[in-house]
């Protein structure tokens, strides 16, 4: 049981993450408003804009995250060496979600909403939510296993095998590719669209 709580309280921090996420970086293209004219014509680059975006929604989101996978495992029991491996992974994951929030945003902006909360529940953060919950479900099932057997050697300490170190590592292998993917394929989708943007 207290594997299962441990695996599920990687995937409950992510959530909760993504919730944020969704109020708070997905709607930042959108909260620019008739002033993004301005930023367009500064001598600043855009990529120099989208990283000072991605700064603001990472640097918050990931602290919210390691706290709360931390604390919670503690409380669980969880060995120290698994909530490092958590904590890891959320940084991946984190860096994953706030890419996407600002290339969904910027795909999907509403100059204009009266209310922020407004921009948070249109159609393009549903989209947005879905995927991250896609993106979430995956790196808790690839972890799955390794986390299983990582577990389990904690408790009964004893070397794994050849085998199953090379596959704890290629999995721990497939959801640093998966995340980084995201976070490139976000970041390229997020200059393409802040580049067309037009209030």
């Amino acid at each position: 049981m207290r594997e299962m709580a441990a695996l599920l309280n990687l995937g409950l921090a992510a959530f909760v993450t993504t919730s944020v996420a969704v109020r708070f970086v997905y709607p930042a293209p959108s909260l620019e408003g008739r002033s993004w004219w301005v930023l367009r014509t500064a001598p600043i680059p855009l990529a120099a804009i989208w990283r000072s975006k991605f700064t603001i929604g990472f640097v918050p989101l990931a602290v919210l995250a390691e706290v709360l996978v931390a604390v919670t495992n503690r409380f669980l029991g969880v060995p120290s060496g698994l909530t490092i491996v958590f904590m890891a992974t959320l940084l991946l994951v984190v860096a994953a979600i706030v890419s996407l929030g600002i290339a969904f945003g910027a795909a999907h902006p509403r100059f204009d909403a009266v209310n922020p909360a407004q921009i948070a529940t249109s159609f393009g953060a549903v989209l947005y939510m879905m995927l991250c919950l896609a993106l979430i479900a995956l790196v808790v099932a690839v972890e799955a296993w390794p986390v299983s057997r990582l577990f389990w050697h904690g408790v009964a300490p004893r070397p794994l095998g050849g085998v199953e170190s090379a596959l704890v590592g290629a999995a721990f292998g497939a959801v640093t590719l998966v995340t980084s993917a995201a976070f490139v394929a976000g970041r390229r989708a997020g200059l393409r669209y802040l580049a067309a943007l037009e209030p």
